[in-house]
């Protein structure tokens, strides 16, 4: 490759394609554990239900097609990369294909709009070993928290003012945000304010909406997690007399099992039986 060229590494969770990569994906999340036989059909059934696998990885590739596209609109010099740090195509291999591309810069992204332990921090620990092991620490640039990033609050307006003129509720009615619950805790308290950050900015461009926020897909580990949940949220608006809801899930930039299942199957089911 003659020419300078910068790359951007996009980096997301990861996820299960198909059934067949369930286990090794959980497997990975879990560092290397492997869950009992029903567990692991348990989960298995939530991935049939949304249509044998997580899209997750599909749109993390179009995202970085799409980006490559505008990047070089003018001028021919980027490469963009899609990485997983849970499912294939893993950050290791990804920086080393750059490697071997010879990218004379890496701009990582990290895909999660709230920084926290287990998605941003670690997607970019396994970058800096990845850099260590391929002598390439000093091409290695990692963006700041995008949270509050104007593009971003934009595209949320337009996707939420959307839906509620689908539904008929352009200046009033309730928004519920989701972002994904985490162990409580002081490792948590950026991923809270940044969350909080991010829908109190929303919350001002619709003055006549009740806004509450919530957190879902609460794992099965010990301890206190973050909540309100959203099951009990929806209850208590329902109390309250609400009789429509629109759900917003500006803690996920891709639909996964967290949106397809725990929102759209679990949470439906909930909201249906009030």
């Amino acid at each position: 490759m003659s020419r300078l060229v910068n790359g951007v590494l996009l980096i997301n969770f990861g996820a299960p394609e198909k059934l067949d990569n369930v286990e090794s994906f959980v497997s990975s999340v879990l560092n290397g554990r492997k869950l009992p036989p029903p567990a692991l059909e348990k989960i298995k059934e939530r991935y049939r239900l949304i249509g044998g696998g997580s899209p997750l990885p599909g749109i993390t590739r179009r995202q970085a097609e799409f980006l490559e596209q505008e990047l070089n609109r003018e001028k021919d010099c980027f490469r963009v990369f899609a990485g997983m740090l849970h499912s294939p195509p893993y950050i290791p291999d990804v920086i080393r294909q750059m490697v071997e591309e010879k990218i004379s810069k890496i701009f990582v992204i990290s895909l999660a709009p709230f920084y926290s332990t287990v998605s941003t921090e670690r997607y970019y620990a396994v970058v800096k070993e990845a850099g260590k092991q391929n002598n390439i620490m000093e091409l290695v640039h990692y963006t700041d928290s995008w949270h509050a990033h104007p593009l971003f609050l934009a595209a949320q307006e337009q996707r939420i003012k959307s839906e509620l003129a689908k539904m008929g509720q352009q200046e009033k009615g309730c928004l519920v945000f989701t972002a994904h619950s985490l162990p409580a805790g002081d490792e948590t308290v950026l991923y809270q304010e940044q969350y909080q950050e991010a829908v109190c900015k929303l919350a001002l461009r619709f003055p006549g909406l009740k806004i509450r926020i919530a957190y879902q897909s609460q794992g099965l580990g010990k301890g206190t997690w973050l909540s309100p949940a959203v099951e009990d949220v929806l209850t208590d608006l329902v109390r309250e007399g609400e009789k429509e809801v629109l759900v917003v899930p500006i803690g996920f930039v891709s639909d996964h099992v967290e949106t397809l299942y725990d929102l759209d199957i679990k949470l439906k089911k909930h909201a249906d039986s009030l």
